[in-house]
């Protein structure tokens, strides 16, 4: 053992009944601390820089929103376009017509005029312009929703909250 042992083991005592004693007597030391009060103008900044950041991020939602919904009308124009003469090029257009023409030999072809169907029908463009739609109704929702909002009464924050 070394001959400085004992005297780390008085200091760890020591520190310990400190340690003890600080923590029985530390709300009555704390008690006689007064809280700081925060300057009156700086709740009135805090506000103000938190309505301007929530500002803020409405306007960059809406145009956000707007943006998206002017390119999903552009995609939804050059889609219908797309499956318009996609549809018109394989023929799939007239097939359809010879549906309305002559319904007979439709009912007895209709396994071999299905297969025909299928295979000339413009996906892709289908699939663009349904794509659009879903994107529009969803971002008309949220362009709704975000306009009733903004026409509320904004939540007022005073100097009680705090």
């Amino acid at each position: 053992m070394h001959q400085n042992a004992s005297d780390v083991r008085i200091k760890e005592w020591n520190s310990s009944l400190n340690a003890l004693s600080m923590s029985k007597n530390y709300r009555t030391l704390f008690s006689l601390l007064k809280p700081i009060e925060p300057p009156p103008f700086l709740t009135h900044r805090i506000i103000q820089q938190i309505r301007s950041k929530q500002t803020w991020a409405m306007r960059a939602r809406f145009i956000f929103m707007a943006l998206g919904f002017a390119i999903s009308m552009i995609m939804l124009v050059l889609g219908i376009g797309s499956a318009w003469s996609t549809a018109a090029e394989s023929g799939f257009i007239e097939y359809v017509k010879l549906a309305g023409f002559n319904l007979g030999s439709l009912i007895s072809y209709w396994d071999s005029y299905a297969s025909i169907l299928l295979e000339t029908l413009p996906v892709s463009g289908l699939l663009l312009t349904f794509t659009s739609i879903l994107i529009l109704l969803i971002l008309a929702k949220n362009l709704a929703n975000y306009l009733s909002n903004s026409f509320r009464k904004p939540f007022h924050l005073s100097a009680r909250c705090f």
